[in-house]
């Protein structure tokens, strides 16, 4: 997949530092945790977010602003939603803080259109995560199957076809490279289902 597909469909970001724009959306985060880009965050914690949140619910990204309305998450303000949004300016983006057992999240969904169809994305953030055990945990709950495994400027860019009730569902996970234990990742869910299961 070339970059500039690659950017549109996974709904995160290429040509910018992960690590500095996780880090940087958590330093202008006012206080969400205390010094959360010094915390790790646990890997089974953020895949049974991404899981419920993220995999289970597109393409009816609706539901995940329910949940962030039942749950208060708080909207990124401007400057942070700049930095996470993805790089397609017509895409529509919604950005939130969340909290789940002591963890911060960046959460994100968009609706985007390629090549005409309709493309529905689901991203978590995480500014300290071990990656490595994280695909290990989500092998375990999903038939993963491993379509791209690309290393570019820093960054390790994975994808995984997915297929969960009948719905295809690409699995994207944006980390640092080499990889570091402690590095930044964001994990996308992109449907391009024309509607909910």
């Amino acid at each position: 997949m070339n970059a500039a597909l690659r950017f549109l469909f996974s709904g995160t970001f290429q040509k910018f530092s992960l690590g500095a724009a996780v880090v940087a959306a958590l330093a202008t985060s006012g206080g969400m945790a205390a010094s959360p880009q010094e915390k790790t965050t646990s890997p089974e914690t953020m895949a049974r977010f991404f899981s419920a949140t993220c995999a289970m619910t597109v393409p009816d990204l609706g539901k995940i602003d329910e949940v962030a309305r039942l749950k208060k998450w708080r909207p990124l303000n401007d400057q942070q939603a700049t930095i996470m949004r993805p790089s397609d300016s017509t895409a529509e983006f919604k950005g939130w803080w969340a909290e789940m057992d002591g963890d911060v999240f960046v959460i994100g969904t968009s609706r985007g259109t390629i090549n005409g169809q309709s493309t529905y994305t689901c991203t978590v953030s995480a500014p300290r995560i071990n990656t490595e055990k994280l695909i290990q945990i989500l092998q375990t709950q999903f038939r993963m199957k491993r379509i791209n495994d690309h290393v570019e400027a820093f960054q390790r860019w994975q994808d995984w076809n997915v297929d969960i009730y009948g719905t295809p569902i690409l699995f994207s996970l944006t980390s640092e490279h080499p990889t570091n234990p402690k590095g930044a990742a964001t994990l996308s869910a992109t449907s391009r289902a024309s509607k909910a299961r």
